[in-house]
């Protein structure tokens, strides 16, 4: 199976990482086609933020939520929270109804990924995921037919008249249809790879065996009962050249045979899906928009990733889809790693796919057009790039985008003694329309008006919006619909040679081998010489949790990542997940500071 469009290589040579990240890629990458998505049943999908590959999804065929949770080897808990007032509801247990009544959907969004309660309260199902090295996939629905739960004591309701008993002891307290519940889940995720992939299911299985249950007989015991009124079901769709045996299979199917009736209404047997004529499919219907793009700018250590975070979340709050394209500077692709991106082709992730400026321009944004179709594309420049010498090749690609804004995100701190020592700094600023002013809170007093004169010295026309940890309101920079601040470049631009070779700037990675002692860590940064400009990695401490490193001449910041549970025995991570991008003049200097 064509996997390989989906994954760069280093996904595909890594089995257990391409099974946890096929289902979470295939629904995102869904979703941001708007007619293939309501044509498939998906109403909306929102990723954990803090639990890698979950997955909270709304399907037509439900008024709840559904949720996809890992928990090993790709496999995943498949849950549902019935809406409160749901009648599905009162076929959960008692406690699961109570809980349900207190969570508020906020809080099921962020706490579903993690919590092991609420995991076990409305686990319906589970999903498993097979993937072969010749690119054979399997997906399996594993469910009981009926779920019966039973309670061993008695459930008390104690209200203002007195004590209720609900459910007696060894009383029936679940009895839910599991796989008539998540059957039309399932479809619509099987639905979901065959249109990432271009390709159809080539087997079919079903499975059931019965339900059995250990009960103490009046000699005490231990014997099994046959539960006739429950099956346990698994449901197995096969994508693959070659086939693996039906045996002991109820129902049996391969390409070429009649459809089983059972399943004849199945959306799985469509090898694409044309968009729903009531949605907004813009190659279905035909419409050429051009997207608008950002050229993001600012010196090392600005905030460009922070304010990027910050415009994907509020553009994927109104559905909008936003494309990045990134040209770091050094060694290791760290700032994709610090938006959910960790390699250098391109990564769906909610609300955006990334990629880095590996080729010209014009064939990235061609790229991405052709596979996503995106409303905004921020081209985030390194912090040494001076966006004079982007203005020509951006004015030869009218035909394919709308250039909306040069944004240049400026560090209120550094912005004094940067400027002394690198005209690019002042170029950043110069050929910015909006300007992004971070750190105002540590700057001194009366310093703050000085940086503003400083800018408008260099730039008296741009907008200079003050931001607090990169988080602004788009449509106060742009406009609600992005209707101003259009950039009309010049159609001759002379070329500026200013960068970071001129400063005979450079990048060395650290890539500690051990875990790594924090107060050693923080004694070694405090000894950089001044002439490093800018730190930033991934680094596993020997508390066995990961911590984001951000460093800048007289700051610096150490905190966890979104995984945040410490592993039972730290281990180093892989080079890439356990590093330390220096970048400075002479950076030489920091390797002799810094042993593997």
């Amino acid at each position: 199976m064509p996997l390989s469009t989906l994954f760069p290589p280093s996904v595909m040579s890594d089995p257990e990482r391409l099974k946890q990240s096929l289902i979470t890629t295939c629904l995102m990458r869904v979703n941001f086609v708007p007619g293939v998505r309501q044509a498939i049943g998906w109403r909306g999908m929102r990723e954990s933020q803090n639990t890698l590959n979950a997955i909270a999804l709304k399907h037509e065929s439900q008024a709840g939520i559904f949720a996809l949770v890992p928990i090993k080897h790709g496999n995943f808990a498949v849950l549902y929270f019935p809406e409160a007032d749901e009648p599905l509801i009162n076929c959960f247990t008692v406690r699961a109804g109570v809980v349900r009544a207190q969570l508020e959907l906020p809080q099921l969004l962020s706490q579903f990924g993690q919590s092991e309660p609420l995991q076990s309260l409305f686990k319906v199902a589970e999903l498993t995921v097979d993937v072969s090295r010749s690119g054979s996939v399997q997906l399996n629905l594993l469910c009981l037919d009926r779920d019966y739960r039973f309670t061993q004591e008695p459930i008390i309701l104690h209200d203002k008249q007195g004590e209720h008993q609900l459910v007696a002891a060894g009383g029936l307290d679940q009895n839910l249809r599991a796989y008539e519940l998540v059957l039309p889940l399932f479809d619509s995720i099987c639905t979901s790879l065959n249109h990432c992939i271009n390709a159809s299911p080539s087997q079919l299985m079903k499975f059931s065996e019965p339900v059995v249950s250990p009960v103490q007989d009046n000699h005490g015991l231990m014997v099994e009962i046959r539960d006739e009124g429950s099956q346990r079901l698994m449901l197995s769709l096969r994508w693959s050249h070659s086939e693996v045996s039906m045996a002991d299979s109820e129902i049996s199917w391969r390409h070429g045979e009649p459809v089983p009736l059972e399943f004849a209404k199945a959306m799985w047997w469509q090898r694409q899906i044309k968009g729903n004529k009531h949605s907004l499919d813009k190659s279905s219907l035909g419409i050429n928009e051009r997207p608008k793009l950002i050229l993001l700018t600012g010196f090392l250590g600005a905030g460009k990733t922070t304010f990027l975070n910050n415009f994907i979340d509020y553009q994927t709050s109104k559905n909008r889809f936003t494309a990045v394209i990134q040209n770091e500077f050094g060694q290791q692709h760290l700032d994709a790693a610090l938006i959910g991106q960790d390699y250098a082709v391109e990564r769906m992730d909610e609300g955006c796919v990334c990629c880095s400026l590996i080729d010209n321009l014009h064939h990235a944004i061609e790229r991405i057009q052709q596979h996503y179709q995106p409303d905004f594309i921020v081209l985030e420049t390194t912090g040494l790039a001076n966006p004079a010498n982007l203005l020509p090749e951006l004015s030869e690609l009218a035909g394919l985008i709308q250039i909306a804004s040069i944004t240049c995100v400026v560090d209120a701190v550094s912005l004094s003694a940067l400027h002394d020592r690198y005209q690019i700094v002042a170029d950043q600023i110069r050929f910015a329309d909006v300007i992004l002013l971070t750190k105002t809170d540590r700057l001194a007093a009366g310093d703050y008006q000085a940086v503003i004169n400083q800018i408008r010295g260099l730039n008296c026309h741009a907008l200079v919006e003050v931001v607090t940890h990169g988080d602004v309101n788009p449509s106060a920079l742009y406009g609600i619909n992005f209707e101003g601040g259009k950039v009309k470049l010049p159609r001759f631009t002379p070329l500026v040679n200013n960068d970071h070779q001129q400063y005979g700037i450079g990048s060395i990675v650290w890539r500690p081998t051990k875990p790594v002692n924090r107060q050693q860590l923080e004694q070694m940064m405090a000894q950089l010489p001044t002439t490093v400009l800018r730190a930033k990695g991934v680094i596993l401490m020997d508390d066995g949790r990961n911590y984001l490193l951000q460093y800048v001449p007289n700051f610096l910041a150490i905190t966890p990542t979104t995984v945040t549970e410490p592993k039972p025995k730290p281990k180093p991570t892989a080079a890439q997940e356990n590093f330390v991008v220096f970048i400075g003049e002479q950076i030489e200097q920091v390797a002799a500071l810094y042993p593997q």
